[in-house]
């Protein structure tokens, strides 16, 4: 799935709209989702008396740790008759394992539900059990779930305290399917398995070899001051320029025939840049035997300031590298950095050093961040050649392969629609229109049925005053999409400009219904009422848009203009 482009001339449909794309901002930004809220955890203090209330054990239990933590599921998991806790985490570690081992003072009881497989499934979910009589003043019951909460499904035993009770005398069991049935004298601190339509409960072994885990301290990992991105798509990538000296204009980068290209962003002010650089100068006739030609771009011209711009002159002068120098301006910078955002779900500035390496088609391989060895180049330089499947293995920075199967080849095309309609939607946000609209149109061509792609496409073609192929592009993604807003919208406009405008009224409509609060599309099918000679229907849009928005001049203007007796 294909994320829509925001249309930045229409207002937010609704809250939850401006809190997804909020929402979105915050995570590009690298923030975290829970503000390093720590994990909370309550004890039920309800006594005999039946007076209710809660208190915070979140810190003596231990379990108040700053993750962004996610899911939660509950299980006796060393058979010792309390509940122990498995936590899954959004950030590291993704897993702990939180063993209770409160000391043991009192009894309890596990029970394991089976139904009879015809009116109840054997799993027996929604059955409610209670232990005591159910119309006695402090009865427990347990409801038996497939999952509760996010993300999580809890074991299926269900494990009761006992305070000091040695013997359950009755336990009421109400199936799903309406029936009852009751079991008595269950003996504290043992486990149960109550079947459907059985008089007796079967005592069941406690004994279980589960996987004994160690205890264990998670400390932070050392930050990393690299990282390698392969690309799955097979990005194309625009035209890309440099300036072979602070003070010229922008040449063009372009490999040799037949080769591939590595280029490396660095600053005289870095000491990993200029280690990386010595690297590629000592190891230069190796990259020349795997044909990748190397081209080295100061950051130091971008700001214009002299004494940086002198550091890189003098460092340049300084190592007589065997390679293509020369120094990055705004737009390399934007593009390069419109590139990274596209593969992974972050808007930081990318570092110093930052490197891409290009196959001899001009296709992204590798993107790496940080400094990068000559030898993790060399193993690079095929990646494209490979089949989808084997670069999306190599995405990862453990080992494995994947699984031969039609939805992960289904899954590896998704990623691969993503990344291209990500860094299309970069380089138009970057001003990079014409590249941007290419991308588009490789998508269109790849997966037709791709609306959003379409849209965008038709989007940058109105801009050129193509209109003819822009309304092409959006009728065709409003038969993929009937319901596409900004489609009807935009349409809308065209077909106005085209002098159409009966359709144009149509699919404004269309646009009215699907948000009936928006600003724009209002005003615009008011004022094409109004040129259609349609005063009162125009009149009552412009006045629609008041309703919603009582400071909108355009409407404003309409409403007291045609108010106006003739």
């Amino acid at each position: 799935m294909v994320s829509r482009t925001r249309d930045d001339d229409s207002t937010a449909s609704s809250d939850a709209g401006e809190g997804r794309v909020n929402f979105q901002v915050m995570f590009n930004s690298g923030r975290s989702f829970s503000g390093h809220e720590r994990n909370c955890a309550f004890l039920n203090t309800t006594g005999a008396a039946g007076a209710a209330g809660f208190a915070d054990i979140s810190a003596v239990s231990g379990f108040d740790f700053p993750d962004d933590g996610r899911a939660i599921a509950l299980t006796d998991w060393d058979h010792d008759g309390d509940v122990d806790v498995w936590v899954s985490n959004r950030n590291a570690p993704r897993v702990r394992f939180l063993r209770n081992d409160h000391p043991q003072e009192h009894g309890w009881i596990a029970i394991r539900l089976e139904g009879n497989g015809t009116t109840v499934s054997r799993d027996a979910i929604g059955t409610r059990v209670t232990l005591g009589e159910p119309s006695a003043s402090h009865p427990q019951t347990k409801t038996l779930r497939a999952g509760e909460g996010f993300l999580a499904q809890s074991s299926k035993w269900l494990t009761f305290g006992l305070a000091d009770r040695d013997l359950v005398e009755q336990v009421a069991v109400e199936w799903p399917d309406g029936t009852s049935q009751s079991f008595t004298n269950l003996v504290a601190r043992h486990r149960y398995r109550l079947r459907q339509g059985s008089p007796e409960a079967a005592l069941e072994d406690g004994r279980r070899d589960n996987v004994r885990l160690e205890p264990s301290t998670p400390g932070a990992l050392p930050p990393a001051n690299s990282a390698r991105i392969a690309s799955v798509a097979l990005l194309q990538l625009p035209g890309l320029t440099y300036n072979a000296t602070p003070r010229s204009g922008p040449r063009r980068i372009t490999p040799g025939a037949g080769r591939s290209l590595l280029i490396n962003l660095w600053s005289a002010s870095c000491l990993p840049c200029l280690k990386e650089l010595r690297e590629f100068q000592h190891r230069f006739a190796d990259l020349q035997v795997a044909k990748i030609d190397v081209v080295a771009v100061s950051v130091d011209a971008v700001r214009g300031d002299r004494q940086e711009i002198d550091a890189a002159q003098e460092r340049i002068a300084e190592f007589q590298l065997p390679f293509t120098v020369g120094y990055a301006d705004r737009k390399l910078i934007r593009t390069i950095q419109a590139l990274h955002n596209s593969l992974v779900p972050s808007t930081r500035l990318i570092p110093v050093p930052s490197s891409i390496l290009i196959d001899q088609q001009g296709q992204l391989a590798v993107f790496y961040k940080g400094p990068v060895s000559v030898d993790q180049v060399l193993v690079d330089v095929g990646h494209t050649a490979s089949t989808a499947e084997e670069r999306y293995a190599r995405m990862f920075p453990f080992g494995g392969h994947a699984i031969p199967h039609p939805r992960t080849a289904e899954m590896i095309a998704r990623s691969e629609e993503q990344a291209i309609f990500n860094f299309a939607e970069e380089l138009d946000s970057a001003y990079r229109t014409k590249s941007a609209m290419a991308l588009y149109q490789q998508l269109v061509d790849r997966f037709p049925e791709n609306a959003f792609a379409r849209f965008a496409l038709g989007r940058i073609l109105a801009g050129e005053v193509r209109l003819p192929e822009a309304r092409l592009q959006f009728l065709e993604a409003l038969r993929l999409d009937p319901s596409y807003f900004d489609a009807h919208l935009r349409l809308g406009v065209v077909l106005l400009f085209m002098e159409r405008p009966h359709e144009a009224v149509r699919h404004l409509e269309q646009a009215v219904a699907l948000r009936p609060t928006n600003a724009r599309a209002r005003v615009t099918l008011g004022a094409t009422l109004e040129k259609l000679g349609r005063s009162t229907e125009a009149l009552q849009q412009f006045e629609a848009v008041l309703e919603h928005h009582p400071d909108d001049p355009r409407a404003q203007d309409a409403v007291q203009r045609l108010s106006q007796p003739l």
